[in-house]
């Protein structure tokens, strides 16, 4: 395949953003999900934090990967993992993108890891959660 026809997806988490970037040739579509903002707003209005995220999460891929290479369907597959069977409690959650692909392409991931780490609960007596992982095969229409 040439390096003009590839298709590829990376996702960025710094401080306080996760970066969505998709290229194709000399084409790039960038969009920055604002965790600090996203966070304000799921508690202002009583959201799901995680439900939420991935949600946003998975428009953003879809609208960068439309911005470059026009699509009708989106595959998404990921897994989620967490170190708590309630995800609003959990204090360490991952995210890993199996495979991302349109009707008739394979996208390449760059980085197909996320993971996010908050403060350890204040009560020191609690059992220990087990790993609960999430798999999640989405059609993005």
């Amino acid at each position: 395949m040439d390096d003009n026809d590839r298709v590829t997806l990376s996702l960025v988490l710094s401080r306080g953003a996760l970066e969505v970037i998709a290229r194709k040739g000399d084409e790039s579509s960038k969009k920055n999900i604002q965790l600090m903002l996203l966070w304000s707003d799921c508690w202002q209005q009583g959201y799901e934090y995680i439900e939420t995220f991935l949600g946003i999460m998975e428009y953003f891929i879809k609208e960068s990967i439309i911005e470059v290479y026009p699509h009708e369907e989106l595959i998404l597959d990921y897994d989620l993992t967490a170190n708590n069977d309630e995800l609003e409690e959990a204090t360490h959650i991952q995210i890993s993108i199996n495979k991302i692909s349109t009707e008739d392409t394979k996208i390449e991931l760059l980085e197909n890891v996320l993971e996010f780490r908050g403060p350890e609960s204040k009560r020191k007596f609690q059992r220990m959660p087990k790993s609960k992982t999430k798999k999640n095969i989405i059609k993005i229409m």
